[in-house]
């Protein structure tokens, strides 16, 4: 494979005197640098190259433009900072090593592949990987300090950390992170519209998280442990998904199961959920169960809705724990509506109101009484 090496002159890279060998380089082609090559300059949005590898490299590497590595990059501690704004965008399977720099400008990871972090990697501009594309992220930490946008699935062992002032986005609902993330800033993040989170660990350390739209969906298993923040909506999806708790779970408007498949969603861990509304939307789809850990608390603070169908026979809304857990509804009689729903081990003596169960089970549960016929005080059954 051809290499092009940054001529002692340096200038900018579309410049084919930048270049020992007299052109720039192309997708297929490795940029190498010697001890005493000149500082190089990404000047325009189609500067490419197989792989770059700064190693003996002591100028300034600086992109103004985009820079297409088809490969692994390599920058190194002893080179001066690396400056710019521009594009670093990675479109093929590599390792990826910062030399301890942070990278001033943005990074796509455009094409499916495995990408391995050689060490930590700082990036102040925006972090955001192509649609359609599988992105696996492997090795050490990622710190955004700008935004990550997250418009396929992203994937693999590396933590990313939110670490600047910025937005957390999902494109659409394939963007999916299934990688670790930490939010440690004294800046804000913005929670724009709804995100979408498979795998791994949700942890929250500092800053100010703005969460006033849009919903956290939660499709797989996964750890939660943020502490202190109250998101403005939760969906939670997929069959035989438990939430591990490692703080309370607080959501200030819906948490809804709606699900076009049976479902059996489960939180464990010593901490207490608070929702605004709980809303198990049934239909004619199956069973929706929710297990709640025995011992804690769930708080309803607005309305609670477990809807059926007459068509169907069987019980279709669950809310259980394997011993005593404590439910307290708080809203009003007209915002409880539970119909076909099953309570097992739920003392609800903390609620302010006897809650009626229309047509379901009620087993080892305190405050929640069956009824044969829908009451008028426990709102209006279809």
């Amino acid at each position: 494979m051809a290499n092009k090496t940054i001529s002692n002159a340096g200038g900018n890279w579309s410049a084919n005197g930048t270049w020992v060998e007299g052109a720039p380089p192309t997708a297929a082609e490795d940029v190498i640098a010697t001890v005493t090559s000149g500082q190089v300059t990404v000047d325009t949005a189609a500067c490419v190259c197989k792989s770059i590898n700064l190693t003996n490299y002591a100028s300034v590497f600086t992109n103004n433009g985009t820079l297409t590595v088809s490969g692994s990059v390599t920058f190194i501690s002893g080179m001066p900072d690396i400056q710019g704004t521009g594009i670093l965008k990675f479109n093929a399977t590599g390792t990826l090593t910062s030399g301890t720099k942070t990278y001033p400008g943005a990074v796509i990871f455009n094409t499916t592949g495995t990408y391995t972090l050689g060490d930590n990697w700082i990036v102040t501009g925006t972090v955001s990987t192509t649609a359609a594309a599988t992105i696996t992220l492997n090795g050490n930490q990622l710190t955004a300090n700008g935004s990550l946008t997250v418009n396929s699935t992203l994937q693999g062992t590396t933590l990313i950390v939110l670490g600047g002032t910025g937005t957390w986005s999902s494109g659409s609902i394939s963007g999916v992170l299934n990688n670790s993330l930490t939010i440690n800033t004294v800046g804000t993040i913005t929670v724009s519209g709804n995100v979408y989170y498979k795998t791994g660990t949700l942890t929250y350390i500092a800053g100010t998280m703005t969460l006033t739209a849009g919903a956290l969906n939660i499709t797989a298993s996964c750890t939660y442990n943020m502490q202190g923040i109250t998101w403005f909506g939760c969906t939670l999806q997929g069959n035989g998904t438990t939430i591990t708790l490692q703080s309370d779970f607080t959501v200030s408007g819906l948490l809804d199961l709606t699900s076009t498949i049976a479902t059996n969603l489960t939180f464990s861990g010593a901490h207490d959920i608070s929702i605004g509304t709980l809303r198990f939307g049934c239909g004619a789809f199956g069973t929706r169960t929710l297990n709640i850990p025995a011992g804690q608390t769930l708080t309803i603070n607005t309305a609670m809705y477990m809807e059926g169908t007459l068509a169907l026979n069987t019980s279709l809304a669950s809310l259980s724990a394997s011993s005593t857990a404590y439910l307290h509804y708080l809203g009003t009689a007209a915002n409880y509506r539970i119909y076909r729903g099953n309570f097992s081990n739920i003392d609800a003596s903390g609620s302010n109101q006897t809650l009626f169960n229309y047509g379901g089970a009620v087993s080892g549960c305190v405050n929640i009484v069956p009824f044969t016929a829908p009451p008028t005080v426990a709102g209006t059954f279809s």
